[in-house]
């Protein structure tokens, strides 16, 4: 079936607000549009998304391991949460470069899985590990886009200068219409150096034909707070500036379609 808007959240920098970025996005969408259908895709064996989004499941549940392995069909992974449709991660997922070695097309696994989604989602949401995988390669050849997300870091601006060398053989073989829908700055610290750096990020995704987003998510401890009670950063504290920014964020994201 085909499906809405697939975004694949990617940063080649661990700590790079990937997963903080895809819990706004669905929880805001959901609040400015509760109409729309979302699925959240978990693609990092740490886990980080399905502590927040589905606390308390165990390890080793269905994930992206048994679906590109052919172990169950994609819509027996499926969780239904109140805000989004999940599928969570395994720990598991470390060990799948390996096992899929010996499967044909393996790039294509993916995209090939959500062909065969019984629902149609408005939104599909795909949450990486920083490394550059068999995961990462799947996931990008299914999208249509891929928002980067990024900390005003030196090592983040490094991240973002090694995402066209990903991305260049997925151009060529695998999904040639893969867009960068650009790049929205998290944990920002009214510094001349952060100010610096998002200049050096923004100029540098701009050669690439893309965008940094206007909004910047300024830092706040309630982020954090909020993933310490498995909670929406809306409901946790809707008057904080993270709650505030990460809003106009998604309304900035949406005006996109």
């Amino acid at each position: 079936m085909k499906q809405g808007k697939i975004t694949t959240l990617w940063i080649p920098k661990g700590g790079g607000i990937k997963t903080t970025t895809l819990q706004a996005l669905v929880y805001g969408i959901k609040k400015l549009k509760p109409e729309v259908k979302m699925l959240a895709i978990g693609g990092d064996y740490q886990r980080n998304l399905t502590d927040t989004l589905c606390p308390g499941l165990p390890d080793f549940c269905m994930s992206l391991r048994e679906i590109l392995t052919d172990k169950v069909n994609i819509n027996e992974a499926i969780i239904k949460l109140e805000v989004c449709d999940f599928i969570p991660e395994s720990s598991l997922l470390s060990g799948l470069d390996l096992e899929l070695q010996s499967f044909l097309h393996k790039e294509d696994r993916l995209k090939e899985a959500l062909d065969e989604l019984e629902e149609y989602y408005d939104y599909i949401f795909i949450d990486l590990a920083p490394a550059t995988s068999s995961i990462t390669i799947n996931a990008l050849t299914a999208s249509d886009q891929v928002l980067i997300t990024a900390r005003a870091s030196r090592y983040a601006e490094t991240g973002v200068q090694f995402i066209p060398e990903v991305l260049k053989p997925v151009l060529k073989y695998t999904n040639p219409n893969l867009k960068i829908a650009g790049v929205v700055f998290g944990d920002v610290a009214r510094t001349n150096l952060a100010k610096g750096l998002i200049q050096r990020i923004t100029e540098y995704v701009e050669s690439l034909g893309s965008k940094a987003y206007k909004t910047q998510i300024r830092h706040t401890v309630e982020v954090e707070e909020a993933q310490d009670c498995h909670m929406s950063i809306y409901d946790y504290s809707p008057d904080a500036t993270a709650s505030q920014d990460y809003l106009a964020f998604v309304k900035e994201f949406l005006e996109d379609e």
